[in-house]
Order: C-alpha cells, then sequence, then structure tokens
C-alpha cells in the first residue's frame, strides 16, 4: 500500500485536506512532493482543494460573518490580521459585529506591544481555517468544494 492509497478510500481525501490546510507551509511541501512521486494527479487534486487564509478575499461576506461569528477569541484574529494586507483586514472587520469589532480592536492594539512572529500569525490563521471548515456543514456553506474524484 503506497502513501496515498489511504487517502483515497471514503472520507481519507476530506481528512488530508483538512489536515494539510494547518500544516506549515514547508513540511506541507514536502508532504506533497513525497506523494507527488507515487500520484501526481492525485497530489493536484488535493492542492487544488487546499483553503488558504487569503482565500477569504473571495468568499462572499455573509459566509466570512458566519465565520467570524463563530470565533471566540479575538485575539487569534488579531494575531492573523497582523501584517496582513489592508484589503483583507478591512473585509474581516466588516463582517464583525460591533461587539466583535470592539475587541478586535481591543486585541489589536495590545498586540503593539508584543513582539508577533510570523509563526505566531500562521497559527492564528490556520486556527481560523480550522474554525470554518468545522462550522461549514452545520452553516451549509462551501469554503472550497471538494475534489468530485474522491468523494466521502
Amino acid at each position: 500500500m503506497g502513501i496515498t492509497d489511504r487517502h483515497k478510500k471514503p472520507g481519507g481525501f476530506k481528512k488530508l485536506v483538512h489536515s494539510l490546510e494547518t500544516t506549515a507551509h514547508d513540511k506541507r511541501k514536502k508532504i506533497l512532493e513525497a506523494m507527488r512521486t507515487e500520484d501526481p494527479d492525485f497530489v493536484l487534486e488535493v492542492e487544488s482543494c487546499i483553503f488558504e487564509f487569503d482565500e477569504f478575499l473571495k468568499i462572499d461576506d455573509a459566509i466570512l460573518a458566519e465565520v467570524t461569528a463563530a470565533l471566540t477569541e479575538m485575539r487569534t484574529l488579531a494575531f492573523a490580521l497582523y501584517n496582513a494586507s489592508e484589503e483583507i483586514t478591512t473585509k474581516f472587520k466588516r463582517c464583525l459585529k460591533p461587539a466583535q469589532q470592539y475587541q478586535l480592536k481591543e486585541a489589536t492594539e495590545m498586540l503593539g506591544s508584543e513582539k508577533v512572529v510570523r509563526a505566531q500569525q500562521i497559527s492564528a490563521q490556520f486556527k481560523i481555517i480550522e474554525k470554518a471548515r468545522e462550522i461549514e456543514p452545520a452553516r451549509r456553506f462551501v469554503l472550497k468544494k471538494y475534489s468530485q474524484s474522491y468523494r466521502d
């Protein structure tokens, strides 16, 4: 059995995609390269289904509002948006409830006194992606479609 075989079984593809969405980019690249030697077409399918934080820009505001409503910790969002583009920061802020906007402002101001490293930002972005994927089925929205070839 090859390393891609278990991910081709029902449920395996989706689990792999979710796992890779929250894996550091350098480690993700190594995993995908190892899999690519075995089945390059499968890896292309996987790569096309991975949701990246910047793709929230393409998501409808109503869906992003669902995601932000599910966030309980604005500090996580503050880390995720630290030094992010104005475009994505504005989009997230636009989708927050007024109380959340205030909490985000406070959390962002507190970050000013801390030294934020890129790893903290990436970790926070992964947490938001993970939360979005977690609520996706219950809220009946789609962040990014999964492969039609590897259905659950």
